[in-house]
């Protein structure tokens, strides 16, 4: 869920900019579909958080390790953030 709602903005963006030529007037409803199941992901995930206190992390990749220093590409979902 985590990993839809930052991929589906990307995808409604990447759909429309490349292959908006071809699809004409069809690249709206992509682009507005994408970005409304984000929304309505997000509003799950705000309703979720604020309901019961839940921390979610993130982990997209490894980034920096050297020695004790640990740095990962991460989000990092709390009732702080909302």
């Amino acid at each position: 869920m985590f990993f839809l709602i930052i991929l589906l903005p990307l995808l409604g963006f990447f759909s429309g900019s490349l292959f908006g030529r071809f699809l004409g007037a069809g690249v709206c409803f992509i682009t507005t579909f994408c970005t409304f199941s984000s929304f309505l992901l997000s509003l799950f995930l705000l309703y979720d958080i604020a309901s019961t206190g839940n921390v979610y992390v993130f982990n997209l990749t490894k980034w920096i390790y050297v020695d004790s220093l640990q740095v990962d590409w991460s989000f990092f979902f709390d009732s702080l953030n909302l």
